[in-house]
């Protein structure tokens, strides 16, 4: 027995991958799951043929598995076929019923178990399958027709999937599936997968933001959610936690931005102009003075026909979030370095500009996508989606430059004004964007969440069909904003580019992003600024 094909939900792909890594290195199983897969036209197929070679088929059993009808349909395959099963719970969940009516012994971890931990057992288990094999002539090859591929984004299962995970509180999944929904298009369930989107993920917060301790007194928040929502939904019980039947509710904060904020979350205006930026700083942060712009619900037309893969094609964000207003400076990645949380530029230039006294308010450079994950995740916030920076740069009216449709050589550090090195965030300031965002043009080309795979993730842009996953530490990500070291042709709103994850060039930086709902919860403070 050489080769292992392993069934598993998404959601639990860290321990996959570790899992993947010790049957090769360990072992020397040859393993396989579907991130090795090349290419979207073939996805299924190289599915179909890895798990049809596999001498044995892994089954890692989380609730998450259980509800992935990818899943459900691989291990149905494997049984047709007469394929070895070795069943591993990684998290309790209920033993599924076509495993237990064939007698598949399984292995039972403690839960989040470390794969080392396991590889003695996974290695016995083994030994029996391959005693079962040869001397008790079980698993006979049989012959079975393959599965079409399960429909992606079937409204009605997908929210059926996502009010079960709803009712466990596993909020990160319903609010994936809700949206995955909303993704699909019109349906009879869309308007309700909106409803219950927004509703879980205020709730979520709220329970974030309780368990966390970042805030002293969570039943203003409550109040305003069963305001709105009701006090139906509550799994965590926070209706008791927060002795809400014993205590009086205190009056009402005054948080200054309290109004704009309830008016800020959908952009009703049709030009850019119509909106009124918002920026603010927060005191929950790592770096509390890091300003960063609201950036409302809205719609806009994302990518450029001129570029054959970057279709030109409407995009709603329908949640509101907040950017970085500027990118991360020398100054602020100090502050992380200080921390221990990552390390000084190491190649020549960009460590020679990060120790200059006249640029630590310049953008950092040198930057891989690893590490600014790191950096964004002390901090408290992340990096924005692909299409969270380009609706910050462009606007409703889908402009080609964060100021415009026409080149100005003064709103951006470019290979011709840079002087050869990024330049402090306080120049160019014509260029900001109609949220007040500044250096989305030139500067350095800044790191987003997004991975770029051609054929696997192509326009039109889909939130939830796998390129915002986080958990692949080995793809490609996208860059955007072009940076000093380009010329006027390689900066634009639209134009994206990318790089292996710990590429670490010259010209590679990035800027955060957060949730908005944050707003309600830290009170902060508005920036104005006169200009």
């Amino acid at each position: 027995m050489k080769s292992v094909f392993i069934s598993y939900s998404s959601e639990d792909r860290p321990w996959v991958i570790e899992l993947f890594k010790a049957l090769h290195d360990e072992l020397g199983y040859l393993a396989w799951y579907d991130h090795l897969t090349a290419a979207a036209a073939q996805w299924w197929q190289v599915i179909m043929e890895n798990l049809e070679n596999a001498d044995c088929v892994i089954y890692v059993m989380t609730p998450n598995a259980l509800q992935s009808t990818y899943c459900q349909v691989e291990i149905d395959y494997a049984l047709r076929l007469n394929k070895p099963i070795l069943p591993i719970f990684l998290k309790e969940c209920t033993y599924p019923k076509n495993l237990a009516e064939r007698g598949i012994q399984w292995l039972k971890l403690v839960e989040n178990s470390a794969v080392e931990r396991a590889l003695g057992r996974i290695e016995k288990a083994f030994g029996q399958i391959r005693i079962d094999k040869l001397q008790n002539g079980k698993y006979q090859p049989q012959k079975a027709d393959r599965p079409a591929a399960p429909r992606k984004h079937d409204p009605k299962e997908s929210y059926r999937l996502a009010a079960q995970a709803a009712a466990q509180a596993n909020f990160s999944l319903a609010l994936e599936l809700y949206q995955r929904v909303i993704d699909a298009g019109e349906s009879s369930y869309r308007k309700g997968a909106q409803e219950r989107h927004g509703e879980i993920e205020l709730y979520a917060e709220i329970v974030h933001l309780y368990e966390q301790g970042l805030i002293r007194d969570a039943r203003p928040l409550w109040r305003d959610y069963v305001e709105k929502y009701g006090d139906e939904y509550d799994p965590k019980a926070l209706k008791a936690l927060l002795n809400l039947e014993q205590k009086p509710l205190p009056a009402p904060k005054a948080i200054p931005i309290e109004m704009a904020e309830r008016a800020a979350y959908t952009f009703k205006g049709k030009r850019n102009h119509d909106w009124t930026p918002v920026v603010m700083t927060f005191d929950d942060l790592k770096i509390p003075d890091m300003p960063f712009c609201l950036v409302p619900v809205g719609s806009f037309e994302m990518g450029d026909d001129q570029n054959d893969d970057q279709i030109r094609h409407p995009q709603t964000l329908s949640r509101p979030y907040w950017i970085a207003q500027y990118p991360v400076t020398h100054r602020e990645w100090k502050q992380g370095v200080a921390a221990g949380v990552v390390r000084e530029p190491s190649t020549q230039n960009p460590l020679a500009w990060y120790q200059a006294d006249d640029l630590q308010d310049a953008p950092v450079a040198g930057i891989s996508w690893t590490e600014a994950l790191k950096f964004c995740q002390w901090l408290g916030a992340r990096l924005p989606t692909e299409c969270e920076w380009e609706y910050a740069a462009r606007g409703v009216e889908s402009w080609l430059f964060p100021w415009g449709n026409d080149w100005n050589s003064d709103y951006a550090v470019v290979r011709a004004n840079s002087g050869g090195k990024p330049n402090p965030i306080s120049v160019r300031s014509g260029g900001r964007s109609w949220i007040d965002a500044r250096h989305l043009i030139g500067n350095v080309s800044e790191w987003c969440s997004t991975r770029y795979h051609e054929d696997r993730y192509p326009y039109p842009y889909q939130s939830a069909d796998g390129r915002e996953d986080l958990t692949d530490t080995h793809d490609q990500r996208i860059l955007r904003g072009g940076s000093w070291d380009n010329g006027r042709d390689q900066v634009s709103a639209a134009l994206r580019h990318w790089g292996e994850v710990s590429d670490r060039y010259h010209y590679l930086g990035f800027r955060c992003a957060r949730s908005a709902l944050m707003l309600k919860a830290i009170a902060s403070q508005q920036i104005a600024e006169k200009t």
